[in-house]
Order: C-alpha cells, then structure tokens, then sequence
C-alpha cells in the first residue's frame, strides 16, 4: 500500500485528503501528526494484511501483535523457499544458499556499514557463493539493491558495492515501536 492508501485504511481520511491536495501550509501545520502516521506506516510495511491488524487496534495500536504477523510472513517466506527453487534453471541457487542469505540481511542492515558482506553469511564466503541466492531475491523482489551515493543528492560513479535493502515490512528495520499519538512508546 502507499502512505495515503494505508492512512485511508486507518481511516485517517483528513489526513489522506489532505496530502493527495496538496495543501503545503496545510501539511506544515500538521507535519506532526503527519510524520506519526508515516512511522506507523513504515512499521508496517504497508503490507495489507499487517495493515488490516494494526487498523483493526485502532485507536491504541497493538505493536505487538502486528510484529507477531511481520514475523510470522518472514518465516513464511523461509519456509517456501524450497517450493519455488527449480534446480534445473538455476542449479547455483540453493535453499541453503537463500536461507543463508536472507537471514543474513536484516543483521548486516543494523550495521553501521550497510554493505553487504558475503564473509559474514558464512566464514570464508565469496560473492561467487551467494552472487546467484541474491539475485534470486532481487528477482522476486524480496530484496532491492540500493546504489550507493557519495554525498546526499549526488550518485557516486561507478557503483563498485551494492548494499541489500528488504522490501518494506519484511527486514528488521526497527526494534523499537513508534510513539503513539500521545508521545508514549
């Protein structure tokens, strides 16, 4: 889902009326409110049935149980990993090659360095080891490759490293709920 679709589930129709208007002085005044709503909505994930369950806690959201779903779609896709490998189109992709993989992700996300290190998927491991199980996630869109940029608002070139970002609502991105509409945690 996109912000404004999320806050219209939430049934935050000023909210949602407001940013497809456009109205700038309008948004300023409100850029508070707006910015708790754009947490809960990154918490999310924008995921439609987290989405669903968080909308359905309102107006005192219940963080717990929708990282119980997040992570639940998590193991989820762990867990069909082997269903859709077909060995004969891609022998280099392996089940354990992509479980090494996507567990990896979200621990070298809460690294300083966000780059992705082939020797911290297992000890010794070379990018010709796990080149293919990347590439297969790109390709099922269940991780992004960011390019990296030298400075805000400029694109460094050549791109030589190439970070891993899971799709919104499917990495770890945060531990910490967002503050509620009173500020409380």
């Amino acid at each position: 889902m996109s912000f404004v679709e999320f806050l219209y589930a939430c049934k935050k129709y000023a909210l949602a009326e407001m940013l497809e208007s456009k109205d700038f002085p309008l948004i300023n005044v409100m850029h508070d409110r707006v910015m708790t709503w754009l947490r809960y909505f990154m918490y999310t994930g924008g995921m439609p049935e987290i989405v669903e369950a968080f909308a359905g806690t309102l107006p005192n959201p219940d963080f717990t149980s929708v990282r119980k779903l997040q992570n639940s779609l998590v193991s989820d896709y762990r867990d069909d990993f082997s269903k859709h490998v077909d060995m004969r189109d891609s022998p280099a992709v392996t089940t354990l090659r992509l479980n090494q993989v996507w567990d990896s992700i979200p621990s070298q996300l809460a690294k300083e360095n966000k780059k992705f290190v082939y020797g911290v998927v297992r000890a010794g491991g070379r990018g010709k080891d796990f080149e293919s199980a990347i590439q297969w996630l790109v390709d099922a869109s269940l991780a992004l490759r960011a390019s990296a940029i030298a400075q805000a608002g400029t694109i460094a070139f050549p791109v030589t490293r190439i970070p891993l970002v899971p799709p919104p609502g499917i990495g770890r991105l945060d531990e910490v709920e967002p503050a509620n509409d009173q500020g409380q945690r």
